[in-house]
């Protein structure tokens, strides 16, 4: 009776060791910085079409999820040229600059994080053009963090929790 107690209680701390032990450690402040600085390294790049810079912080596969549940996989250069037409497109119009007004960062795990962002446009003369949110998917590899994803979302559900 004994013995099977006993290796019950080692199986139980055994079972919860192991699991202790694959549970991601807390995100860093520097994570939560460098997180951050990509992703306004990313709107800084747009509003420069800055395509070389928006290559270097975007990893492939990269995913859009679309309207009415279309999920989009991109190669690299596809991702990049997605975001250029959708930047040229404000060519010849009174657009200024992008920048990430807000951001709320949740860690997924170790090495991926998603990004819900309250974005915003403006005109040559500093008034606002449009705003609007969208989640952005970052991942670390390599010890760098890159945006491998996004999703549009409607700005009044902004920083929502469901």
């Amino acid at each position: 009776m004994f013995r099977r107690i006993l290796i019950l209680l080692i199986s139980a701390i055994v079972t919860v060791s192991s699991a202790l032990s694959q549970q991601p450690r807390a995100f860093s402040p520097a994570d939560k910085s460098d997180v951050e600085k990509v992703v306004r390294s990313y709107f800084q790049a747009f509003t420069e079409k800055n395509y070389d810079q928006i290559r270097d912080l975007f990893q492939a596969p990269f995913v859009s999820f679309g309207g009415q549940g279309s999920v989009l996989s991109y190669s690299l250069e596809d991702a990049v040229k997605n975001y250029q037409t959708i930047r040229e497109s404000l060519n010849g119009t009174v657009y200024a600059a992008s920048k990430a007004v807000e951001m709320r960062i949740t860690a997924l795990n170790n090495d991926s994080a998603l990004v819900n962002i309250h974005w915003q446009r403006f005109k040559t003369d500093g008034s606002l053009l449009n705003e609007g949110s969208e989640f952005q998917i970052v991942s670390k590899a390599s010890g760098k963090w890159k945006i491998c994803g996004s999703m549009g979302q409607n700005l009044s559900d902004f920083g929502k929790q469901y």
